[in-house]
């Protein structure tokens, strides 16, 4: 319901919610008002993954993909072409996200928490041959999907109210990267 009926959950949102014929529409609803937040309060680091898949900050990322990639390669001095937890950082502290600005604060262990979070679901998954977690160097090093991914979590880190829609949250993150020194 979006044309008043009270809070979300309330016995007049569920009133006006039960009037709604479009099944579409009432999972839509559900899917926004209920599920999305309930998911985003539970599993925090969601976030990243599900502003990923908006078409607006798709859009933000395509925009300045090449200059990301372009950052991503000078400062990977792994052979892999990965970067490492040090060199991550150091992008993120050259960029000028770390400390204040605009009244919002990001620290270096918010940037340590974010590349481990950024990273994706194989470094938990266990090596054939062995069967066992290697979890230590699976998190030593950021491939570049990685890295956007970890971009777009440092723009909600450090820009976390909602003053801001959240491609404009990403995009200062990703405007900050992109003018970093290579």
């Amino acid at each position: 319901p979006e044309h008043g009926g009270g809070a979300p959950g309330s016995p007049a949102w569920a009133a006006e919610f039960a009037t709604i014929k479009n099944k579409a529409e009432k999972l839509e609803i559900m899917l926004e008002v209920r599920i999305a937040p309930l998911i985003a309060r539970k599993l925090p680091g969601s976030a990243g993954k599900i502003a990923l898949n908006t078409d607006s900050v798709l859009a933000r990322v395509y925009d300045v993909e090449d200059d990301l990639r372009r950052l991503f390669e000078a400062r990977a001095l792994s052979v892999k072409n990965e970067l490492s937890v040090v060199e991550f950082v150091g992008i993120v502290d050259g960029a000028g996200l770390v400390g204040d600005g605009d009244g919002k604060t990001l620290t270096l262990r918010d940037a340590r928490q974010t590349f481990a979070a950024a990273q994706s679901e194989s470094a938990f998954t266990p090596s054939v041959e062995t069967g066992k977690t290697n979890l230590k160097q699976a998190h030593a090093l950021m491939s570049f999907p990685e890295f956007v991914e970890a971009a777009v979590r440092i723009g909600l880190t450090k820009w976390p109210d909602a003053d801001l829609s959240l491609a404009d949250r990403v995009d200062r993150a990703l405007q900050a990267l992109v003018c970093c020194p290579l």
